[in-house]
């Protein structure tokens, strides 16, 4: 999280709550509103990687359910964006050192690969997933960190924390493909029942 950013409503409000305090009259409505909202548009700031990192993995899971080139692609370009946010990768095109700076050279091959037409086997598919998985449990972790300390800010200001800290966790869905050892050509991806068989 950026440290210029964090705190800055918390500060304010503190400073208006002293004011308060020194025999000022208190927050009308609209102040306590816009101290509010202050403090939701940080949060929300810090936690966009939180979302991105959170779509990726919906699409990870999902690309993963139904294999085929175009779910093999789509699956490696959104395990990327998990690993890199902020690239400016298109899924139609070969990623470059340039284009993808923050992921590793062995995945930007895979990507390149499978982009000219190679599939991904079973056992990558499953590790794609299972990497993706713990990329979005540390995700998780820091988003929870982050809405703990606003909860703090939020309720060390008089503020409702409800009205500041949006739930953007993702919902719980079926359960993904769990991450196996299985020897090449031995089971087969079943999208019915989002299992190798």
């Amino acid at each position: 999280a950026n440290p210029q950013t964090r705190g800055t409503a918390e500060k304010y409000i503190q400073e208006k709550m002293k004011a308060k305090d020194d025999g000022q009259k208190p927050l009308d409505l609209n102040q306590r509103a816009n101290n509010e909202h202050a403090m939701r548009k940080e949060y929300a700031t810090l936690a966009k990687p939180y979302f991105d990192v959170r779509d990726a993995y919906a699409r990870v899971e999902q690309s993963a359910r139904a294999p085929s080139a175009a779910g093999d692609l789509a699956l490696i370009f959104n395990y990327m964006k998990m690993l890199d946010p902020g690239s400016v990768v298109r899924e139609g095109e070969f990623a470059t050192a340039q284009n993808a700076a923050g992921v590793p050279d062995q995945i930007r091959n895979i990507f390149n690969r499978v982009a000219s037409g190679e599939r991904l086997n079973d056992n990558q598919r499953v590790d794609f997933v299972g990497q993706a998985r713990g990329l979005m449990q540390v995700q998780e972790r820091q988003y929870k960190a982050i809405q703990d300390q606003y909860r703090g800010i939020a309720q060390r200001t008089g503020i409702d924390p409800q009205n500041v800290i949006v739930d953007f966790t993702a919902p719980k869905q079926d359960e993904p493909p769990q991450p196996t050892a299985v020897q090449s050509g031995t089971y087969k991806w079943n999208p019915q029942t989002g299992k190798l068989e």
